[in-house]
């Protein structure tokens, strides 16, 4: 586990929920313990925070392996994904998993810039797709 990681943890323990990242997860860990999930809609009204703000910390704690964001909850009309705090023996496979998604969606971005590469590139990078999705 990263210090950073460590850290934010001890925070918690200690009931230090100061920065928007301790904030987050303490809400994120009770609506576990509660519901057994949250959503980003619940979490922007509770903490009173911007949505761009709250989804840069969602985004850095999920590369963390801390939360799990999992299927779909509808709120008028809007569809949420709900979120819950990952157990400590799911954060491998959670940190391996969000890697994994972030590096076939780079996969696929160099689509875009396909004719800056040779045919024996965009074959191996294609094979590599396959291979990984």
């Amino acid at each position: 586990m990263k210090p950073k990681v460590k850290n934010w943890i001890d925070l918690l323990r200690k009931g230090i929920v100061e920065t928007n990242i301790t904030r987050v997860l303490y809400q994120v860990h009770k609506h576990t313990k509660q519901s057994g999930f949250t959503n980003v809609n619940d979490l922007r009204c509770e903490l009173n925070i911007a949505h761009q703000t709250l989804t840069a910390v969602l985004s850095q704690v999920q590369d963390e392996g801390i939360i799990d964001m999992f299927g779909e909850l509808e709120i008028k009309g809007i569809k949420y994904q709900k979120i819950r705090y990952a157990h400590p023996r799911e954060r491998d496979n959670l940190i391996r998993k969000r890697q994994l998604d972030k590096f076939l969606a780079w996969l696929n971005k160099i689509d875009d810039y396909d004719d800056f590469l040779g045919e024996d590139v965009k074959n191996a990078l294609e094979r590599l797709k396959t291979n990984l999705e």
